[in-house]
């Protein structure tokens, strides 16, 4: 990188990381947040009067963040492991990111935008994506992505930015089947936008034919979802072809995502009843933002009326909440990292061994 770029990278890095603060700061109070988003972030104009950027080329390899063929974050391992299997792997994932895009210059992100995509290789791939490198090739498209005022417009055009990024979402994962991922196995995974996106997929794209033969799970986690009637719910942690979901946060959060009938898979126990998995079952939770230690018996976990409750977090690692005091959100991956990639295996082997 030269040097006349690194100022600038700084300044894109400062300028994400000021606008989350604002957030967090006023994300303590759910109408406080929604206000500032809709004042000092969404877009002038409407959608229909907007141009978006260019859409993304799948066939080519910058389209993609992470490809098993290429050095990324997503290859990452917590530190002083050496955890990546891509290489063997018989299975793939296709990983769609959440929202990195914080920003009123448009409604969807370029894809190429340094910002929201410094964001997506330092913490989303490593954080996130990463947990499936032990059994699985990883794919992770670039997309429009929707920038985070869509969610609080009421004014339709939120949706429209939204309809836009599921629409790369969707040309991603059609170039996938057709040219990359060769009739194998595989696992769909997101995470808030991005399990938006995931969902489409499930509900719009895989055929019975494509989930009986070829689907091993869906992991929808950090938005609040309804059961679907073309795929079960996961009650156990070697079921195949079903989906799975979360949304973590404390009893007494200021904001929920996860509501009532939304579902909940325990990422401990992989099961969606109630029962209260205990902080020494967890198998390791990892901040990469910190110095990407797996950190033994942070917290537990227990499914009550659509949202995956905790307490006692034991560690000064996952305390910054960008959408208010006791929202887990950005921590839904790492909170559970060691379990889901443990997981993530044990699906795979199970449906290999069917």
């Amino acid at each position: 990188m030269s040097i006349v770029k690194r100022p600038l990278k700084a300044l894109f890095i400062a300028a994400g990381v000021l606008a989350l603060t604002v957030l967090a700061a006023c994300a303590f109070y759910q109408p406080i947040f929604q206000t500032v988003v809709s004042v000092a972030l969404t877009p002038s104009g409407d959608f229909e009067e907007y141009t978006p950027p260019p859409a993304p080329d799948y066939a080519m390899a910058t389209s993609w963040v992470a490809l098993p063929e290429t050095e990324d974050a997503a290859d990452r391992s917590p530190a002083g492991l050496d955890l990546d299997q891509q290489s063997m792997a018989q299975a793939d994932v296709f990983y769609i990111h959440p929202t990195t895009y914080v920003s009123r210059k448009g409604w969807n992100a370029p894809p190429d935008d340094q910002a929201s995509n410094d964001e997506i290789e330092a913490w989303v791939l490593p954080a996130q994506a990463a947990a499936f490198n032990g059994c699985c090739r990883v794919y992770v498209p670039r997309y429009r992505q929707a920038t985070i005022a869509s969610f609080f417009d009421a004014q339709g055009n939120g949706d429209q930015a939204l309809d836009l990024a599921y629409s790369d979402v969707a040309r991603a994962f059609e170039n996938f089947l057709a040219t990359r991922n060769e009739g194998r196995p595989f696992i769909i995974a997101g995470h808030s936008q991005g399990a938006r996106h995931a969902r489409r997929l499930l509900d719009e794209v895989l055929t019975p034919r494509i989930i009986e033969e070829r689907l091993i799970a869906i992991y929808t986690v950090g938005q609040a979802m309804v059961p679907s009637d073309k795929v079960p719910t996961c009650e156990g942690a070697n079921q195949t072809g079903c989906q799975i979901s979360w949304n973590t946060q404390t009893e007494s959060a200021s904001r929920s995502i996860g509501t009532s009938g939304s579902i909940c898979v325990n990422p401990i126990t992989w099961t969606a009843d109630e029962v209260a998995a205990p902080a020494t079952a967890n198998l390791g939770s990892v901040d990469f933002g910190a110095k990407a230690q797996v950190e033994d018996g942070v917290v537990g976990a227990q499914c009550r009326d659509g949202a995956l409750i905790v307490s006692n977090v034991e560690s000064r690692n996952f305390d910054y909440m960008p959408f208010g005091r006791g929202n887990y959100h950005r921590y839904d991956y790492s909170l559970y990292y060691m379990n889901i990639r443990e997981n993530a295996a044990a699906r795979v082997r199970a449906f290999l061994d069917e």
